[in-house]
């Protein structure tokens, strides 16, 4: 099943046949692994482990639905809300465990010491790295976040601002999760020495790659610009004509 998923979604964003069909199924597909690796007893993992591959499919369906903002922010849009919000949250999960300091909020004692240990011995500045990502977390959470608490005037559901707000939330999280990937999440070693199993170490470092990817290159998809904000257009013109 979960092959013919893969195949109908980027069969679909591919070919531009229901690409924002396939970019909402594939989002969907990932918010349900979330829930497997968070909840699932059968699969065995530690509590620590749960979080993190939860987090990942989460951004992973976060900046998925971010895709079908193609680089903008509407408020009247509500995946362009799903997408910030769920991306915001995952950005506020991640920069408390990336803190190198004891925070009010504990969410996970474990795997809080996981992200701090796990970085490759051998970068300089290490303790650095951490404030970086955290921080980079942090800030695109507040970000992300800022536009959805705001209401505005009535009648005006765009901002100029909020659209480069939240553009620079994704600046921020391509950061955080790409020092992520870099600095911690491809210590081989130190993940087989916590008897991580070989699939889902590359099966997490492939959902942040595609992240990441998923964000950078969503607002480059002029294609799939084209399709969804032709459709609000025409919705808005049909709705003017009443």
């Amino acid at each position: 099943m979960h092959a013919a998923i893969y195949m109908i979604t980027s069969t679909g964003m591919s070919t531009r046949i229901l690409p924002s069909f396939s970019v909402l199924l594939a989002s969907a597909f990932y918010l349900h692994l979330a829930y497997l690796f968070a909840f699932e007893p059968d699969f065995g993992y530690p509590p620590w482990l749960r979080m993190r591959s939860a987090l990942r499919w989460l951004a992973l369906a976060g900046g998925s639905i971010r895709m079908l903002a193609v680089g903008d922010f509407d408020l009247s849009r509500i995946f362009d809300k799903i997408g910030a919000g769920l991306s915001g949250c995952v950005c506020a999960i991640m920069g408390l465990l990336s803190l190198p300091i004891v925070t009010v909020t504990y969410i996970s004692d474990s795997a809080r010491e996981h992200e701090i240990n796990s970085v490759f011995s051998y970068i300089a500045f290490g303790g650095f790295i951490h404030w970086v990502i955290g921080f980079a977390f942090c800030l695109a959470f507040l970000a992300y976040s800022f536009p959805l608490l705001v209401i505005l005037p009535s009648g005006q559901a765009q901002s100029p601002f909020f659209a480069k707000l939240v553009s620079l939330a994704d600046k921020l999280a391509c950061l955080g999760w790409g020092l992520t990937l870099l600095c911690k999440d491809i210590n081989r070693g130190y993940w087989k020495a916590e008897k991580v199993d070989y699939w889902l170490l590359n099966t997490l470092i492939l959902v942040e790659v595609i992240t990441i990817a998923s964000i950078v290159i969503g607002a480059s998809l002029p294609w799939l610009g084209r399709i969804t904000k032709a459709r609000d257009e025409e919705k808005e013109k049909k709705k003017r004509a009443k």
